[in-house]
């Protein structure tokens, strides 16, 4: 299997993924994710910690993203246009980039998208940077702890893409919300939900696989999938 990050897609035979919405079809930029990898399959119903919604432990936490495994340093592209808003650490010495993508998935709001466990060596723009739809913005990362990778999935050394959408209607910081409660939230919902556990994001998170899928449906209509 062949995978190219491009927020694009890769898979197989080389799958360059490119996104669109609706029925304005080159508005979007593609992904490179694969259906699913091993036994993590993003496109699932909370059935493995690659999916949005699945359970995570410690700190009663839900799943917020679709992650999308890749190779190493597998480059990551621009979904739309947009700003980037902030670049910051993430998990085990990934990175992070939030960007607002001109794309409404609610009227009146662009979409926040987040690019998560990134490479931090290799983040390619800035807070401040326009970016366009297809631009190369980072490459995947190596999560490590105390200088040692993590295998996932299972034995394997790979990185992932960890996407999370808002819708844009909130503001403020998306990471860290440890006071937002799972009946807070406006849209984002799980099977996996009991008392005190939530996705500890801000409330207008949305799960991502709609949008992927499109993304998909994009790169292939426009040829992008070989």
């Amino acid at each position: 299997m062949v995978l190219k990050v491009i927020f694009l897609f890769v898979c197989t035979i080389k799958i360059t993924l490119f996104t669109q919405f609706f029925t304005i079809y080159d508005e979007f930029f593609g992904l490179n994710h694969p259906d699913g990898y091993k036994n993590y399959d993003y496109t699932k119903n909370e059935k493995n910690s690659a999916t949005f919604g699945y359970r995570r432990n410690p700190g009663m936490r839900i799943h917020a993203a679709r992650d999308l495994y890749y190779e190493i340093d597998e480059p990551i592209y621009a979904i739309a246009n947009g700003v980037v808003k902030r670049i910051k650490a993430f998990y085990w010495d990934t990175w992070v980039i939030e960007i607002e993508h001109e794309h409404q998935h609610v009227k009146g709001h662009n979409i926040m998208v987040r690019y998560g466990e990134v490479n931090k060596n290799g983040v390619l723009v800035k807070v401040g940077d326009k970016v366009v739809r297809g631009q190369e913005i980072a490459k995947i990362g190596l999560l490590k702890k105390n200088g040692r990778f993590i295998k996932q999935p299972g034995s394997d050394k790979r990185g992932m893409l960890h996407i999370e959408i808002y819708t844009g209607e909130e503001s403020g910081s998306l990471f860290g919300r440890s006071s937002v409660k799972y009946s807070d939230m406006s849209y984002a919902t799980s099977s996996n939900y009991s008392s005190g556990r939530s996705f500890k994001r801000r409330k207008d998170l949305i799960d991502p696989l709609p949008l992927l899928k499109k993304m998909l449906i994009s790169s292939k209509k426009e040829g992008l999938i070989e």
